[in-house]
């Protein structure tokens, strides 16, 4: 046999498998996700159950829908599960009501200038870095055009939308 049949794969031993550098400017850049929430019914625990759900799928805001909590008692969850919750109360028994649920312990962004505009809508000012963005949350009735003039007040809240 010759030398080079001896020689088992002894040429690539000193190979090293390439090594990357992080390159920090690739990382992610942070997301905020929002998304809305028909709860039926905010009353009793279900204003709770929801927070959990928002939790558990990593939603930083919300607005609830038909959350349901009376203006004549408004007693329900202020803070739970790492949100703090906004609430326009029903003026209808058992139908209505908007909130919004907002995670308590954001990085890069929080929500300013809440305000209920009626029994359905509400809206808010999210901020992150210099940059400020409207929300509003609506939740008119069906069959109902009664609430169209709160929607109006919170759209004139920022005259640049329009």
């Amino acid at each position: 046999t010759t030398d080079e049949d001896d020689s088992s794969d002894s040429d690539y031993d000193d190979l090293q498998p390439i090594q990357r550098k992080k390159n920090p400017k690739s990382r992610k850049p942070p997301t905020i996700s929002i998304a809305t929430y028909n709860i039926k019914d905010g009353r009793n625990n279900r204003l709770l159950t929801a927070l959990c759900a928002l939790d558990k799928q990593d939603i930083d805001i919300a607005i609830l829908t038909e959350v349901k909590i009376p203006e004549t008692a408004p007693i329900h969850t202020r803070w739970a599960y790492g949100y703090h919750i906004f609430v326009a109360y029903s003026t209808t028994p058992g139908q209505g009501g908007i909130a919004l649920a907002v995670r308590d312990n954001a990085k890069n962004w929080h929500v300013e200038s809440q305000r209920r505009h009626g029994p359905n809508v509400v809206s808010c000012v999210l901020v992150s870095g210099t940059k400020r963005t409207p929300i509003i949350g609506a939740y008119p009735p069906p069959k109902s055009l009664k609430d169209l003039p709160h929607v109006a007040a919170a759209l004139s809240r920022f005259p640049k939308l329009k």
